[in-house]
């Protein structure tokens, strides 16, 4: 019933119904009288309630009684009880509704619907513009922002993490922007960042707001040229003495005096207004929350959605964020097997590249899901629609979360619209090639970077790429530029990159050198799948400039026996010239015979100088991999390498002179010597090192190597300074003494002074 009327009803905008039903629970019983109450006044959640119609034995009247387990608002009401009527949330509802979108006082619920728990306190500006925490009736606003501090329990964050909540109340004055609604954006949005923690917009307004001084705009009269014939026109608008003696007290209006026409008038120059928010002063506001929104990108993740597909995206895409700044990772227990083998394998024809991240269903057996590199059901692609030839995203590698950016392979169409303002213009569909970057696309891939970075994940990048497109537009279009952006977000990138080329993919040229781990040596790494390439130009040509025509000749008389024949019998002086006519048309023939094959030979040759063995030869990549186990290798080495991060933030803030070559070198060192020499050789060992590591940070360990190295470098380190400061500043040696020790209990005092007198009695 509710499947086959709801949406009629929803669409004219009815939101409750009431069915009465008689049932009859056998053949022999009495029937029922059962009334069915449907609500469903938000427009995305649908209330139940079933009555019974009973009679009040003391009363005798009909009253409703809850039927099943749930007791309804009606229960013990009795029957003829009226309806009731709108309230104003209900008119704002439905006012919001009509425009389009939902009652920014219905998100709260909406975010409830979807998570495990929700705590949820608005906050509102008090009279000093100040932010504070209050908990009042929904409604009860007198501006057209909102903005809550929102506690949510999800399956990554069971202990619960927070959020702030800004969104426009589309039913005060359209949604506009005044300048109380900027500065409670501006103060929320503050609060994220000094916070940490992710802002959410939900966005639906008017821009800023347009007001006039209706003061003014009932009292202005008019000078026209001529009276009698508006058509003329008019000089200035002005005020009567009377009416600018009732608002020269309001500071609403700029007059000057005149004298015209045997009257005294006021000459309007500018109006002001007596109340706030008319005019520039929003566009100012405007100003003031768009530079706050650029700190917060920078500071904190932001999202800016609407509506109820809306919410669920934004805690879809939180569950792969931190909980703050700062923050371990969201790690879930992972779905899939972390050793299971990659079942779908890319192929040299054209594929969807989402097959290879996310696995698909067979095409031959429905039933059958062949699995892609990520966990099952975890990649959510962004921006699908934008750049087609590269696709981004996040997903989870053994529940751990991922940014991820991979190459479209097939050809895609870009549908540039026509311009309605020039009659002239027409929708055009250019066709982009696969596995090349376009200004678009490369744009997409930066700002991938650049939103995974401030986001503190991981990176994994699918390269397979041939090059940047070269085309006249394309450089007009500043192709280079968002290539160089890649670069930059690559470079201030702080967490591990993982740049793996998969299976029968290329990596040439510029593609090549703004993903290359020079760039960012501490936290890019680069991997190859043996059946991958990279080089410089594509084999065909290569072999174009490197091995032409005369090469191939070359080749031919080295290795073709037919041809080294007719080559030494042209050597011969003593053939007739008829002889060598024909013995150089012979060789000519054979020279057109073999060149189509020796051309194909030397194109594997060139293709030979781009196979991951000599990559990895060349120290370009650090290991050649094979795709099936790929996911099982990159599991382990990403949480090895978090777990490196993390003990080298440890290090850092006990000595900041390491650079991360030295941290790292003594990772290892301790390593062997809590391990021994015997089992150096795990060190290449990713899984072994992260049994290891986990080993020593947890905090059951009592007698951990690192935690104790940690403390002695830090130890050091402030010995150090001091020693420094003292040797730099002898003049304040002694204060420094009397100071310490000031801070030194009874015993440590005797000592320092036992010491003193040893070095006293040894100088």
């Amino acid at each position: 019933m509710v499947m086959r009327y709801g949406h009629r009803l929803w669409k004219v905008r009815v939101t409750q119904a009431e069915i009465k039903i008689n049932i009859r629970l056998n053949h022999n019983s009495n029937p029922v009288p059962i009334r069915l109450f449907l609500n469903n006044e938000s427009g995305y959640y649908l209330d139940i309630s079933l009555y019974k119609e009973v009679v009040n034995p003391r009363t005798g009247q009909i009253m409703f009684q809850g039927y099943g387990g749930k007791r309804g608002p009606l229960n013990g009401m009795l029957l003829n009880t009226p309806y009731m009527t709108k309230d104003h949330l209900q008119a704002k509802r439905f006012q919001a509704q009509s425009l389009g979108t939902t009652y920014i006082y219905d998100f709260p619920e909406m975010f409830r619907q979807v998570c495990v728990q929700l705590t949820c306190t608005e906050l509102v500006l008090d009279s000093q513009s100040q932010l504070v925490e209050m908990n009042r009736q929904q409604g009860e606003n007198d501006i057209g922002m909102v903005a809550w501090k929102m506690f949510l329990r999800t399956p990554e964050y069971p202990d619960g993490r927070e959020i702030i909540v800004i969104g426009n109340d589309i039913t005060h004055l359209i949604g506009s922007f005044g300048t109380q609604e900027d500065e409670l954006f501006k103060r929320a949005s503050e609060l994220s960042r000094s916070l940490g923690v992710p802002r959410l917009y939900i966005s639906a307004n008017s821009g800023a707001r347009i007001g006039m001084a209706e003061e003014i705009k009932h009292l202005f009269k008019i000078r026209w040229e001529d009276p009698s014939d508006p058509d003329k026109g008019f000089r200035y608008l002005y005020l009567t003495p009377a009416d600018y003696k009732k608002v020269s007290g309001l500071n609403s209006v700029h007059a000057e005096h005149v004298e015209e026409d045997g009257e005294s008038r006021y000459k309007i120059t500018a109006v002001i207004g007596k109340d706030d928010g008319l005019g520039v002063e929003n566009l100012r506001g405007s100003g003031m929350i768009a530079g706050e929104t650029s700190l917060a990108y920078q500071d904190v993740v932001t999202i800016s959605l609407d509506d109820y597909g809306g919410v669920l995206l934004m805690l879809k895409w939180l569950s792969y964020v931190p909980v703050h700044r700062g923050a371990p990772l969201p790690t879930i227990t992972p779905v899939d097997p972390v050793e299971r083998e990659i079942a779908f394998t890319p192929t040299k024809a054209p594929y969807d590249p989402r097959w290879m991240l996310a696995g698909r269903k067979d095409p031959e057996n429905r039933s059958v899901w062949v699995s892609g590199f990520f966990d099952r059901d975890s990649f959510l692609e962004i921006l699908h629609q934008w750049a087609k030839t590269v696709v981004t995203g996040r997903a989870r590698l053994g529940g751990i979360p991922v940014g991820v950016i991979a190459v479209e392979t097939r050809q895609v169409e870009l549908s540039i619209p026509a311009d309605p303002a020039n009659l002239d213009s027409e929708a055009k569909v250019v066709a982009q090639a696969g596995q090349v970057w376009f200004p678009d696309s490369a744009f997409k891939t930066a700002q991938a970077i650049r939103d995974f970075n401030r986001e503190e994940l991981p990176l994994l990048i699918f390269a397979n790429w041939r090059g940047f497109s070269g085309g006249m537009k394309d450089m007009y279009d500043q192709v280079l530029k968002f290539g160089a952006s890649i670069v930059d977000g690559l470079r201030e990138y702080r967490q591990p990159v993982l740049v793996y080329i998969p299976p029968h993919g290329e990596l040439r040229g510029g593609a090549w050198a703004v993903v290359d781990p020079t760039i960012n040596p501490e936290h890019i790494e680069m991997y190859a799948d043996k059946d991958s390439r990279g080089g410089v130009l594509e084999p065909e040509g290569t072999v174009e400039i490197k091995f032409r025509r005369k090469d191939l000749v070359k080749t031919m008389r080295r290795i073709d026996s037919k041809y080294q024949h007719l080559i030494n019998k042209l050597s011969d002086p003593s053939i007739s010239s008829a002889d060598r006519k024909s013995l150089e048309l012979r060789l000519k023939e054979r020279e057109d015979q073999l060149t189509p094959m020796y051309h194909q030979v030397a194109v594997l040759f060139a293709d030979l100088h781009d196979r991951a063995g000599r990559m990895q030869e060349k120290g370009v990549i650090l290991e050649t991999l094979e795709w099936k186990s790929s996911r099982k290798f990159f599991y382990w080495r990403l949480r090895r390498l978090l777990l490196e991060g993390r003990i080298h933030k440890q290090i850092s803030q006990a000595n900041k002179d390491l650079s991360v070559a030295q941290m790292q070198a003594m990772l290892r060192r301790w390593f062997i010597e809590a391990e021994g020499t015997v089992k150096a050789y795990e060190w290449d060992n990713n899984q072994s090192v992260v049994q290891w590591l986990e080993a020593q940070l947890s905090e059951e360990e009592p007698h951990s190597v690192i935690k104790d190295n940690i403390n002695c470098l830090k130890r050091d380190h402030v010995l150090q300074q001091i020693r420094s400061l003292v040797q730099d500043n002898p003049e304040v040696a002694m204060d420094s003494i009397v100071h310490m020790t000031q801070h030194m209990s009874p015993s440590q005092r005797n000592e320092v002074a036992r010491i003193l007198a040893t070095m006293d009695t040894s100088s």
